[in-house]
């Protein structure tokens, strides 16, 4: 066998008459698009990185491993490449030395740009690669999904994640030949995916792979972890997904477990469940504390059920995502049971939570009502035996959970966004029996109110540009301007935050008749307000006191909470009153106590009386 393309041509080809033709034309195609390539018919460098527009640096690494191997210098003929493109789509080659690899092999070896190990098999089961080999190998695996020329930077956090999984060499080295087959085993969908990928180049299909995009940014998830799971869990609902949306965050839902076991009920929607625990360990050398985070899940390919059976199927999977990418499939043998998923709320003879892999009320994952109460373990008798967290680990603390409901082609075109259980108003229709659960929950809220109904005229203002869901918490206090048909559990926020007043200066100027901005726009009801008295202003102040959100039903306030008593009366312009329930004042009407017994009280007046005689003392003295 020479060196020669005509001597290693083969008597015949691997692809069909149609798949040549096309493949003809494509080619051609490529080679019009420049001058100097429309006269030779071959393709250049140029070329390359034209048809791997995401990620030009692959390109240059294939023409640069078609260049060694045809032994031609820049420009590459049509026979090398089809000879390359033999393997990648066919996983088989007409040419011998071709002959025994597969396509995950030479796309790795076009990533190292390692020709020379093509012309001997018995080379590459000795071939040693470095951490940073196999890290940017593992990167333009996940480059793949990448779609135009919008150019985007990998994680190299999930890349590590996953090699780390693999291996834990302490000098650096790595077998290559090993950790083809270990990618080959934990990503079951890689050569598939490859396979499509190269066709979409070199056949012009109009189909580009299917990476579902999340409605809203993550705290826990990106796209990149995305596709690894889809590779890893490739029998899941995630494939062939097109949408995940954010059905629950403890970082912006309030209602705790009863939130999220309802909106992941109300959804009818396959989830993947995503749990960070938090773990602090006692610095050597000093007092400190180091924290470590485990970010792991699991992925339920049917709809929920509120019932203490079983459900879920035989492609449910459970993973852990950070520190080690790991996938646990369903066991296989005959001892496995078939005990996937649980959710229970209502039945209580029986745990009441949502948890993974069960046998005699003992889970892999549960998620208690109580979160603090959740626990992980390694072994099951329903998935793969495996960490999730540090083996040590039995009791979690849970500082971020999120659901997120998997959404299929089919499924978007019938659902209707109002229906999707993202949005905090749907929990109003949920009873809630024990409303110190809510509050007892020891998960601090970060939200910046995204939970708020998409049809309800919600209008954030803000300094923050990030649209991280969570982020604006870190931001000074927003500013909301709420619909009249808000319900009771959207939070009270001060309407005048950015107006340069105090709460109680602008109240008091509306009690005397002075216009404050975007006063009229607001519909709250200001309440247990009492009007005091300080010596340096000269008008009243009052006391604002703001509702306690998510009240099971507003609770009228007491008569006996009011008494007469000295330190309770202050002297007003003269007059001593006390007032209670103040509703707002817009242009066209005057204020009124709500309360008709204070208002008809001995000794008393009203706040519109008081500025009454105020304004007719007031003219009196400058007539």
């Amino acid at each position: 066998m020479g060196n020669c393309v005509q001597e290693r041509k083969p008597q015949h080809t691997l692809f069909d008459a149609q798949e040549l033709k096309k493949l003809n034309e494509v080619f051609d195609h490529y080679c019009d698009l420049q001058t100097e390539t429309r006269k030779n018919r071959h393709l250049t460098q140029q070329s390359f990185e034209e048809i791997f527009i995401e990620n030009p640096d692959f390109g240059r690494k294939l023409f640069r491993f078609l260049e060694v191997y045809g032994q031609k210098e820049k420009y590459i003929h049509r026979d090398v490449l089809f000879y390359i493109l033999e393997v990648l789509l066919k996983d088989a080659s007409s040419v011998n030395q071709l002959k025994n690899l597969n396509k995950v092999e030479l796309f790795s070896l076009i990533s190292l740009k390692s020709c020379q190990y093509v012309k001997n098999k018995e080379e590459l089961h000795s071939f040693k690669i470095t951490y940073l080999d196999a890290i940017t190998i593992i990167n333009d695996i996940l480059k793949i999904r990448l779609q135009g020329d919008n150019f985007q930077n990998i994680d190299e956090k999930a890349s590590r994640a996953l090699l780390d999984s693999l291996f834990k060499s302490e000098n650096g080295i790595i077998d290559w030949f090993e950790l083809i087959k270990q990618l080959r085993l934990r990503l079951g969908g890689l050569s598939g995916v490859i396979k499509q990928y190269i066709k979409i180049k070199f056949f012009l299909l109009e189909k580009s792979l299917e990476i579902p995009q999340m409605n809203t940014t993550s705290y826990l998830l990106n796209e990149d972890l995305i596709f690894q799971l889809q590779l890893s869990a490739h029998e899941t609902k995630l494939k062939g997904a097109i949408k995940l949306e954010l059905l629950y965050s403890n970082l912006v839902h309030n209602g705790g477990f009863r939130q999220m076991a309802n909106n992941i009920i109300q959804s009818g929607l396959p989830t993947v469940i995503l749990l960070q625990h938090e773990e602090l360990y006692e610095a050597l050398h000093d007092k400190s504390n180091i924290q470590k985070t485990y970010t792991f899940g699991a992925i339920s390919n049917q709809r929920w059920f509120d019932t203490a059976l079983p459900q879920g199927d035989n492609k449910d999977c459970i993973f852990s995502l950070y520190p080690q990418f790991v996938v646990y499939q369903p066991k296989r043998d005959r001892t496995a049971k078939k005990n996937f998923c649980y959710l229970n709320t209502k039945d209580i003879s029986m745990p009441q939570g949502i948890g993974f892999g069960f046998d005699e009320n003992k889970f892999r994952i549960w998620i208690d009502k109580d979160y603090n109460k959740s626990t992980c373990s390694s072994e099951d008798l329903s998935y793969e035996n495996g960490d999730l967290v540090h083996r040590h680990i039995k009791k979690l603390k849970i500082a971020i959970v999120e659901v997120w409901g998997i959404v299929h082609p089919a499924i978007e075109e019938q659902m209707d966004d109002h229906n999707i259980a993202n949005a905090e108003p749907e929990f109003q229709q949920f009873e809630i029996n024990n409303y110190e659960e809510v509050e007892n929950q020891n998960l601090d809220s970060k939200a910046d109110y995204y939970w708020a109904n998409k049809q309800q005229e919600v209008k954030i203002e803000t300094t923050a540009t990030n649209t991280f869901y969570w982020n604006n918490a870190q931001t000074s206090k927003p500013t909301l301007q709420y619909n009249s048909n808000l319900t009771k559990s959207q939070p009270i926020t001060n309407p005048y935050y950015n107006q340069g007043l105090q709460t109680e200066q602008q109240i008091a100027d509306l009690l005397v008749g002075k216009n404050t901005t975007n006063y009229n726009q607001q519909q709250e009801v200001i309440t247990q307000t009492t009007l005091t008295r300080r010596s340096n202003l000269q008008r009243p102040v009052l006391d604002f006191k703001q509702k306690t959100t998510y009240e099971p039903e507003i609770v009228p306030i007491r008569q006996d909470n009011i008494s007469e008593t000295k330190s309770q009366k202050h002297e007003v312009f003269g007059t001593n009153i006390i007032e209670s329930s103040y509703p707002q004042q817009t242009n066209n009407e005057k204020v009124y106590s709500t309360n008709s017994s204070l208002t008809q009280s001995k000794g008393r007046k009203t706040a519109d009386q008081i500025i009454q005689d105020y304004e007719s003392r007031k003219s009196k003295r400058n007539y």
